[in-house]
């Protein structure tokens, strides 16, 4: 049966400081006034009581990222691969979403051709979670068969009680992670695992449940549906959605040159911009905005079931939350379902 071990406030605080010193941190921190993920130097820096305005993907697909660098020597072109990454990455404060959003991506970058860039952080990546005991109004992880104290593709589990936290080794690699500050912690009580329970069903009640897997169904014969158009003449296509989601991953390569040397780069790109699908011979097969709206839709809910037999969507809800139109994929999900 797995241990829950309790940490007062100052063996959290000197459990992230020996973090700091192994791994390279990434965690929530203020930035010019906003909780976002990012790689922290200092341990007091990291902030856990809000959740974050990004997800942690970025530290594993990079936004901006140089795959190779090229350089005209006399008549020849020099090209010099991008240095694969390294070092280890600990993630602290991701929550059991934004892990099960990882396992989404996996295959799409494991699968061959493999992206060694993406699959050697995932394999050097240490995970310490941080359970939702007090969900957004947008999520709905339950509805996807998680919850917001799902351990699955997490090292190590904390959950935050009265006078601290308490913390469950969920692999090899968290015990071990655990175990450097093994003589601050002391193992959880009845009183604190009751609290523990409490704050889960307090958690999972506080969600609405949505008929994801009808959804799914319906998608089938919703193509030409007229919910789309009325989804379209709402939302502005500024890709916010696709930015700030955990799973999306679409991407563009552009080389960057100038008269005798450049680079190769990776960026994230958006499936609900015009120029995404743009061929080159000037046609579009997603030319208006209604077909774009659509597409994303169906890329979670219904094609990448079909290529990886996942859904495509962790139930963050962080599309919705920041959508400045208000588009909510929950309120899409539940008119879906009616029709």
């Amino acid at each position: 049966m797995a241990e829950w071990w309790f940490m007062e406030p100052d063996a959290f605080h000197a459990f992230i400081r020996e973090l700091g010193e192994r791994f390279m941190l990434y965690a929530p921190a203020r930035r010019d006034g906003i909780v976002t993920f990012t790689f922290v130097e200092n341990h007091e820096d990291v902030e856990l009581s809000k959740r974050p305005f990004t997800s942690p993907k970025a530290a594993f697909l990079p936004q901006t990222e140089v795959l190779l660098k090229f350089s005209l020597r006399g008549e020849r072109v020099h090209l010099s691969p991008a240095q694969r990454p390294e070092s280890p990455i600990a993630v602290v404060g991701i929550r059991p979403c934004e892990a099960g959003a990882l396992k989404l991506l996996d295959p799409v970058f494991s699968s061959p051709p493999e992206d060694v860039h993406y699959t050697l952080r995932r394999e050097n990546a240490l995970l310490v979670g941080f359970a939702c005991t007090s969900p957004e109004r947008w999520c709905f992880c339950t509805s996807l068969g998680s919850s917001p104290f799902d351990e699955d593709g997490l090292d190590v589990l904390l959950v935050e009680v009265s006078g601290g936290y308490c913390a469950l080794a969920v692999t090899e690699r968290g015990r071990r992670a655990l175990e450097v500050v093994r003589d601050m912690l002391r193992k959880a009580d009845e009183a604190l695992l009751g609290e523990i329970e409490e704050r889960r069903r307090q958690a999972e009640r506080a969600m609405k449940t949505l008929d994801v897997e009808r959804f799914i169904a319906r998608l089938e014969d919703m193509g030409d549906d007229p919910i789309w158009e009325e989804i379209a003449a709402r939302c502005i296509g500024c890709g916010i959605c696709t930015y700030l989601c955990p799973t999306c991953y679409c991407f563009d390569i552009q080389d960057e040159a100038g008269l005798t040397s450049g680079r190769r780069v990776r960026v994230w790109d958006s499936c609900m911009y015009p120029e995404y699908t743009l061929e080159a011979s000037g046609h579009n097969p997603r030319p208006k905005r209604v077909h774009r709206v659509k597409n994303r839709i169906y890329h979670k809910f219904r094609w990448y079931v079909d290529l990886f037999g996942l859904v495509g969507c962790v139930g963050c809800g962080r599309c919705a939350e920041h959508c400045p139109v208000n588009v909510d994929i929950k309120e899409i999900i539940s008119e879906v379902v009616r029709r």
